[in-house]
């Protein structure tokens, strides 16, 4: 780019706008929308050789010859991308997934995989490998972080290295089960406990992978853009499960399963393309937008967890036609928010709405506080006016999961007290249900039967599967992920850690694993980025 946004620069000398400084500084995430001050003034060339990370938002700095006061580093917008590394393509639809030898030819990008994770999900829907893609791209990552050893690590990565090894070690609980509990297949058992390893496994990596990526291989706006995108597909694919719900057709690789195994009805969700999960909860059938996730809890989990990168990257420190369209797209996603009765989306909406209002009250930001109260009211006498409103208070009115989720959730409390240390390794279906004590389904009661404990919300999965001890590890991980960046103040920062607190909420009403928990890890690494980058930018000499 030829030119900044960045207004704070203009009246600098020369020398000091050039565009390396012109680009630390952007990395640096300084405060474009505030006017001049005291902040920054020009300084002798003389700087720090080395940073300490843990102050950047605590101390002045020094970065290309610039005196920069702490309160620049606050409300910053994401910063723009920097000069990419040799090679690597930065325009178009394959920015920072292909790159260009001294020869001329085009190679894949450091960065490929978790493009085609992010972008491609369409293609890999409509293949059947849409719940898959996270572990089989996990492989080129992991490729890629072993040519780069040693291997860095976030803060507090050791806390989920160990709930990872307890993980492992509760797989010693395979043979026995926890009293009123039915064990399974075995064959069944190990496909499940494959699966849940082989998707922490590939979390971490994405965490890892997104970490050691250097800003010119990997800038921060350029992971944001690529999560609106699939903000924007998760969307549409709302849209299309609740107008056209009965859409489906056979996946290339539903295909090639057997049939015995294309008609086990977790298996059918995973690999046959569907609009829509058609369930009775308004007392009739009706279609719940599921697209292009499988099942419409993980639709809308990882709906709220996008829609906070969207706002970052379409909202802040944009153009106003951009931000115009960002209005616009959120408005319109209320429609198969609200279609899809998931109650857990709803709260997780309210949520984010609260902890922005609560931080800005304290940081006495008046205006922007008043502004995110007018927004939200203007969107409820909306909701009011429209038969939204009609849909919304027939849900409420319908809370037919409310007994099984309490069931199942004193199902799995109880098994985790019996082995509170490594828990079960694995799931167990109960005997009966909260209907009935009968061991299947019947045309009359279609909810008596056995039921899978831990599947309401991935806190009773892990409390069940790894016991107290291991859910412990768990929740302390993300605890102290937020604890840790909470005086951030860069809106990158601020963003990851909204999305990390939802974990908090999320994890009682929906399981995390694939989509949700990788997305959150993606989130932990812009954290992560986010402070490292910047302490880089300062570090690293000018010209």
């Amino acid at each position: 780019k030829e030119s900044t946004p960045h207004r704070l620069l203009d009246g600098l000398p020369q020398s000091t706008t050039s565009r390396p400084a012109a680009t630390r500084l952007a990395a640096s995430h300084i405060e474009v929308d505030k006017p001049q001050s005291k902040r920054i003034a020009p300084r002798g060339p003389g700087r720090p050789a080395s940073v300490d990370v843990r102050s950047l938002h605590r101390r002045r700095l020094t970065a290309g010859g610039v005196y920069i006061d702490e309160t620049a580093f606050m409300d910053a917008v994401p910063p723009p991308e920097p000069t990419a590394a040799d090679g690597i393509l930065t325009k178009g639809f394959f920015a920072y997934v292909l790159r260009r030898d001294d020869t001329g030819r085009l190679h894949l990008a450091p960065a490929w995989p978790l493009w085609a994770l992010l972008v491609l999900i369409p293609l890999w829907w409509a293949l059947g490998l849409a719940s898959f893609i996270f572990p089989i791209l996990a492989v080129p990552m992991a490729l890629e972080l072993r040519r780069r050893r040693p291997i860095k690590v976030p803060p507090w990565f050791w806390i989920w290295a160990l709930f990872l090894v307890w993980s492992v070690l509760s797989l010693a609980m395979f043979s026995r089960n926890p009293p009123n509990t039915i064990a399974g297949t075995t064959g069944g058992r190990l496909i499940s406990i494959g699966v849940s390893l082989a998707e922490y496994a590939s979390a971490t990596i994405t965490l890892l992978f997104i970490g050691n990526l250097t800003a010119k291989e990997l800038p921060q706006r350029r992971v944001i853009n690529w999560l609106s995108v699939l903000f924007v597909v998760t969307v549409v694919g709302g849209f299309l499960g609740t107008y056209v719900p009965s859409f489906q057709f056979t996946s290339p690789f539903e295909m090639l399963l057997p049939a015995g195994t294309r008609s086990d009805p977790y298996i059918a969700a995973l690999v046959h393309p569907n609009a829509a999960q058609i369930q009775s909860v308004l007392g009739s059938a009706g279609g719940r937008a599921a697209a292009p996730w499988g099942y419409t809890n993980f639709w809308a989990n990882a709906l709220c967890l996008l829609l906070i990168w969207f706002i970052v990257g379409w909202a802040i420190g944009v153009s106003s036609r951009r931000r115009t369209i960002c209005a616009v797209i959120v408005a319109a996603t209320m429609v198969p928010v609200v279609y899809s009765l998931n109650r857990g989306l709803w709260i997780g909406l309210l949520f984010i709405i609260l902890w922005v209002a609560i931080r800005l009250f304290f940081r006495g930001r008046v205006l922007a506080l008043f502004a995110v109260i007018f927004v939200a009211g203007l969107g409820v006498v909306a909701f009011a006016e429209t038969p939204l409103h009609d849909v919304f208070g027939e849900r409420l009115q319908h809370g037919s999961s409310n007994n099984i989720r309490s069931f199942l959730g004193k199902a799995a409390i109880d098994g985790a007290n019996h082995s509170p240390v490594i828990g079960w390794g694995g799931p167990r279906k109960t005997i009966g249900s909260n209907q009935s004590i009968a061991i299947g389904k019947t045309p009359n009661c279609r909810q008596c039967g056995q039921f899978s404990i831990g599947s309401t919300g991935q806190f009773w999965t892990v409390i069940f599967y790894q016991g107290w001890v291991g859910a412990a590890f768990f929740l302390a991980f993300f605890g102290f992920t937020i604890w840790t960046f909470r005086r951030d103040k860069t809106i990158v920062a601020q963003a990851g850690i909204i999305v990390v607190a939802l974990t908090f909420v999320f994890m009682l009403f929906y399981a995390s694993q694939p989509v949700a928990l990788t997305l959150t890890m993606i989130s932990i690494g812009l954290l992560w980025r986010s402070r490292e980058d910047a302490a880089v930018a300062v570090a690293e000499p000018v010209g």
